[in-house]
């Protein structure tokens, strides 16, 4: 517990050390403190899949990263895995509503049905999904402040 706080202590200070003497240059118009919140407070709620995905040509996400012992590794997902509906929604442009209420479906314990595609054929996996650990959102959290509020890119590993 004391290095979360010690991250979000250096992260604050940091915050404003670079408005006094970079300039205001935020993205985001809440406090630092604000945004902690209501970014742990949405994600206590969410359930974790452990995956980090980019979308494709076609829109459909693209697994790029499956964390170890996440409920994705125990499900069977892998890297290159092309994620096309979750519960029976297509991963679609035209099905943005009913993806966004298929996913306030998806909290800490819920199972998840994926369609996937892998190498040309296609998958059901289900997946037992977790609450978001705490590196997970420190990750999270880091990276808003810094992408939001000192406009400082982060660049993935």
């Amino acid at each position: 517990m004391r290095r979360w706080l010690w991250v979000i202590v250096a992260m604050v200070v940091a915050t404003v050390a670079a408005s006094l003497f970079g300039g205001e240059h935020k993205a985001c118009n809440a406090p630092v403190e604000e945004c902690v919140k209501k970014i742990m407070q949405k994600h206590s709620q969410t359930g974790w899949l452990g995956v980090d995905l980019e979308k494709t040509e076609t829109g459909h996400p693209q697994i790029t990263r499956v964390y170890p012992g996440s409920p994705a590794e125990a499900a069977g997902l892998k890297v290159g895995d092309t994620l096309l509906a979750v519960n029976g929604v297509d991963y679609t442009k035209e099905n943005k509503e009913a993806l966004a209420k298929a996913k306030e479906a998806l909290t800490p314990g819920a199972e998840a049905t994926y369609l996937i595609a892998r190498q040309g054929e296609k998958a059901k996996v289900v997946a037992k999904l977790g609450g978001v650990p705490r590196e997970v959102m420190a990750q999270w959290i880091g990276e808003h402040i810094l992408d939001s509020h000192m406009q400082v890119k982060v660049v993935p590993k």
